[in-house]
């Protein structure tokens, strides 16, 4: 992963004078979102180790926050391109595209990231909406009825998804990385990563403990903290 030397200056410039605006509260909260999800998902697998209904919504979420988290670093993706209004709603569809344009297509992220994200959210639609996701994810992808093997496979697949997610998750914060490093430091000493930390402890003061439980408060606050992105 690497930045050229043109997007290197233009990323100093945005950074340096001001004009990356709110998007580093905005990326922060989706970091701190995707990371909740996931661990949320984790906790729930090991807690309900035969329960797949809800487990696949929160790693398509996870992934899907982390990306937006991403665009948001990203200072030639425009903030309105991610904004979502009444009247330009911000569909998930379009989201995924940016990602596939602004990161992919940059080599900041790999395209197995978004082969799991699609992989997600189509399971993620089929419970959601049909309540029939298991079906998404036989070795014929065709609808036989619910039978074991169908359940192992599942079952298998959410048991990695963790590990696969946590992959995906290495990206990010790599990309992550990256960016803050090349952005360098303003007058006053302030650094992108510098500048997540603190809005990601901030958050985990109050939102963590609203809305989560203590195990799994613990294990973003774990996570995070090996990232490096908790202070």
């Amino acid at each position: 992963m690497e930045l050229r030397e043109s997007y290197r200056e233009g990323l100093k410039l945005a950074w340096k004078n001001g004009s990356f605006g709110g998007r580093l509260s905005r990326s922060a909260l989706r970091i701190f979102t995707a990371t909740c999800f996931r661990e949320t998902s984790g906790e729930y697998l090991s807690r309900m180790n035969a329960d797949y209904i809800l487990p696949p919504i929160g790693y398509y979420y996870s992934l899907f926050h982390i990306g937006v988290a991403m665009l948001y670093l990203d200072y030639k993706t425009e903030t309105k391109e991610i904004k979502h209004t009444k009247e330009k709603p911000l569909t998930h569809r379009k989201i995924i595209g940016l990602m596939n344009r602004k990161l992919v297509s940059r080599k900041f992220i790999s395209k197995e990231f978004l082969d799991l994200l699609s992989r997600m959210k189509q399971l993620r639609e089929q419970i959601n909406y049909g309540f029939h996701g298991v079906h998404m994810l036989t070795k014929e992808e065709k609808f036989h009825g619910i039978e074991e093997e169908e359940r192992i496979f599942l079952g298998t697949f959410l048991n990695e998804a963790y590990k696969k997610t946590g992959d995906a998750f290495d990206e990010a914060f790599e990309y992550i990385s990256l960016i803050s490093d090349a952005a360098g430091e303003k007058d006053n000493g302030k650094t992108i990563g510098g500048g997540l930390s603190s809005i990601i402890s901030s958050s985990m003061e109050d939102l963590g403990d609203r809305y989560m439980s203590d195990d799994v408060n613990a294990r973003v606050f774990c996570y995070l903290a090996d990232k490096d992105l908790f202070v």
